[in-house]
């Protein structure tokens, strides 16, 4: 089963934000380990730049996690504005 959610993190920049997700994902796994529970969590990290919304970050969050899973997962990924064009080619394929 995959569960989502969004962590909003006002004045915090990518560098800061992807550590606090990568210090969470690796929490996370800690606590499931010590109930012997085998459970991985991939994190999508985006940023809000000049002309975006909040349509536009979720879904570069979501193209972060995509990416992130697509690595082979139970990791963190912050979207690059070339992960939008990556994306945009394979809709077109």
């Amino acid at each position: 089963e995959q569960h989502s959610f969004l962590i909003v993190l006002p004045h915090t920049s990518s560098k800061p934000a992807i550590k606090i997700a990568d210090s969470l994902r690796l929490k996370i796994k800690q606590q499931i380990q010590l109930n012997k529970v085998n459970m991985t969590s991939s994190m999508g990290v985006s940023h809000l730049n000049v002309g975006d919304d909040c349509h536009s970050m979720v879904q570069h969050a979501h193209i972060a996690q995509d990416k992130a899973l697509q690595r082979g997962g139970d990791q963190s990924y912050l979207f690059s504005d070339k992960d939008l064009n990556n994306s945009e080619q394979n809709n077109e394929n």
